[in-house]
């Protein structure tokens, strides 16, 4: 296992939704923001509740950041984003190169916003009383959640629950949530370790460093 305070130190949280932010690209405040209307007059963004759930989840495709940045999900009006994205090692961005994203996590909405990341769900469970990280990966058992992206994830993971005061119990994943049943696999079909995870995020909370370190 990775040493979790050195990880701490290494990782930069990249917030895109920021104009000028260093990849290029920047997150469409329709997708976030219920302030901001389409082109129809159609408000999309949820409105942001006190935050009860996590949501693991997959992106089911490679180059997200490229896809979010440019407004994909609003070309094709889906209106899907999620509050962070944790890269494979190596992400292109707007300027066309590969760039070295192994210690680095997207911020795609700024906080106290919410996004379309659950769809229909079981239960109480929505958009506006969840966040959600989504692990870049195929899905499909040919662009695996690598270990570096697990470690990430727990850190932004640990991080959140924390601030949010979300209990275990409620951290939970898409397949788990989605609705009808089967409609969602992810992020269980890109191999995501939860056991793994849980453990990465243990060692996170008993090293006093790193909450030291966030000033929690």
């Amino acid at each position: 296992m990775a040493d979790m305070f050195v990880e701490t130190q290494a990782l930069r949280v990249i917030d895109v939704w920021k104009v000028g932010n260093e990849t290029g690209w920047v997150t469409p405040r329709v997708l976030y923001d219920p302030s901001v209307k389409d082109a129809s007059g159609e408000v999309r963004a949820p409105t942001r509740k006190a935050v009860k759930y996590w949501v693991d989840h997959g992106t089911v495709g490679t180059n997200t950041l490229r896809f979010w940045g440019e407004g994909g999900s609003v070309a094709n009006k889906a209106w899907s984003l999620a509050n962070y994205l944790v890269p494979h090692e190596q992400t292109q961005y707007a300027d066309g190169h590969m760039h070295d994203t192994s210690h680095v996590v997207f911020k795609m909405v700024p906080d106290g916003f919410a996004c379309n990341q659950t769809g229909q769900t079981f239960q109480e469970i929505s958009n506006e009383n969840s966040m959600g990280v989504e692990y870049e990966s195929l899905q499909n058992g040919t662009s695996d959640i690598s270990e570096s992206q697990l470690t990430r994830g727990a850190l932004i993971t640990a991080h959140d629950m924390r601030v949010h005061a979300v209990i275990d119990a409620f951290r939970i994943s898409h397949g788990w949530i989605a609705r009808p049943w089967g409609r969602r696999t992810d992020p269980w079909a890109g191999k995501f370790d939860i056991a793994h995870s849980w453990e990465l995020i243990q060692a996170i909370r008993r090293d006093p460093r790193i909450w030291q370190f966030w000033g929690l």
